[in-house]
């Protein structure tokens, strides 16, 4: 039986509370139309674009040490260095993939400008030689960001006291965790491993491989709070976590600056305190959320790796979901999805209802069956559930029958596909 969130009586209440940096960070754009003009510009700023990505993909350790007297540098200094290298492993790196892509559009041009942007100040302090040409294209940069920014309405996630609220779009993981769908980081609403990992993999005949991320969730419940790294990854949103001073993370401070400020062999032997932290429920509700749902998503297609043939599961998978995510979630992943429109109903393929969900039962909620999709290991062959044959409705009559409740039960017809 899944636990009873209460968070779930008012989905568009949920807040949580963050920093913001300056306006370099701001969320992701929509695409859209722009001038000819404009369009010319971001074409004449590309050479200089590519020129400013080849001087962050070469920063590395011997290249820090030459341009710079690193014992000399300043705590603020040593923590933008260290915060540029996880940056561009965690975030920079994915969207320059994106920003090659034969079919780039606006956004990941956009999201790669602002990128740059953020990764600057850096490359003037290791390039300094370069200091004009690197100031110059930002202003340029910054330029055509205005102009885009003209064209459309932008409604940050974040108020002016730091409240976030986020979207009403909840599921229930299988393993019972709260899942919020976040802000549009494709990585948060589980877009970008499942097209990029596990439909690729799938396409090219490949195993599904295990992302369990179980143990990471007991570790960040067992200590209490979530570390920045870990809330970007899941939000992408540019902002940072208020962190409350506490007597350990004065003392992790302390550790983080000794670090720093060892040569890089003694550095190798040790591993940065997150020091960015936050423990606020319901950014813990988010992160351990997300953590579970890439669990599931990974679990549920590993099925196929006993399949001779996965390279046309993807696009059959897409057809009989309606090429919809949410489908792929619900009817196959066995997530269960709360419906955003307020009326306390929840979609699940589940074929125990009230087994699962007795608890929203009884406090008056309707649970919505629909039709799942399944894989059958022994003809090889992935189909959609009938909730009008004799055995499955047979079954679901005996399920419902048991329940005297004050919730409801419903079963969706046959979907014509």
């Amino acid at each position: 039986m899944y636990k009873y969130f209460k968070e779930l009586e008012h989905p568009n209440d949920f807040v949580t509370y963050l920093n913001k940096r300056n306006d370099r960070y701001i969320d992701t754009v929509p695409k859209v139309h722009i001038d000819l003009d404009t369009l010319n510009q971001i074409k004449s700023l590309l050479s200089n674009v590519q020129t400013l990505q080849l001087l962050i993909d070469s920063i590395d350790s011997r290249v820090i040490e030459s341009s710079l007297e690193y014992s000399q540098l300043s705590y603020a200094e040593m923590l933008d260095i260290d915060s540029f290298i996880s940056r561009r492993e965690e975030n920079y790196n994915y969207l320059r993939d994106e920003y090659n892509r034969f079919d780039l559009d606006l956004n990941a041009i956009v999201s790669m400008l602002r990128e740059i942007v953020i990764l600057s100040d850096v490359l003037i302090l290791v390039y300094p030689n370069q200091k004009q040409f690197i100031i110059r294209t930002v202003c340029e940069i910054k330029d055509v960001l205005r102009k885009i920014g003209k064209k459309i309405n932008l409604d940050l996630p974040i108020e002016d006291n730091g409240e976030v609220r986020w979207p009403n779009a909840w599921f229930i993981t299988p393993n019972g965790f709260l899942y919020n769908t976040g802000l549009g980081h494709k990585e948060g609403n589980l877009e970008y491993p499942l097209y990029n990992e596990i439909f690729e993999r799938l396409s090219n005949n490949e195993t599904i491989s295990e992302h369990n991320n179980t143990p990471k969730i007991r570790e960040i419940v067992n200590r209490g709070y979530v570390t920045e790294p870990e809330f970007n990854n899941y939000s992408n949103l540019m902002y940072s976590l208020p962190t409350v001073l506490t007597p350990e993370l004065e003392r992790d401070i302390n550790t983080f600056e000794s670090i720093l400020r060892m040569d890089d062999e003694q550095r190798k032997r040790y591993r940065l305190p997150d020091i960015g932290r936050s423990y606020q429920r319901n950014v813990m509700t988010l992160v351990t959320g997300h953590l579970d749902a890439e669990t599931c998503l990974f679990k549920s297609f590993s099925v196929f790796n006993g399949c001779c043939d996965r390279s046309k599961v993807p696009y059959k998978m897409q057809r009989l979901s309606f090429f919809c995510m949410d489908d792929i979630l619900v009817r196959f992943s066995k997530f269960s999805k709360i419906s955003s429109l307020g009326n306390r109903i929840i979609n699940t393929s589940s074929l125990t209802p009230v087994k699962d969900f007795r608890e929203y039962l009884d406090r008056g909620w309707t649970v919505d069956v629909v039709p799942g999709i399944t894989y059958d290991k022994t003809i090889n062959s992935l189909d959609i559930v009938d909730l009008d044959s004799i055995m499955v409705r047979r079954y679901l009559d005996r399920e419902i029958e048991s329940y005297d409740g004050k919730g409801k039960i419903l079963i969706a017809k046959k979907l014509d596909y």
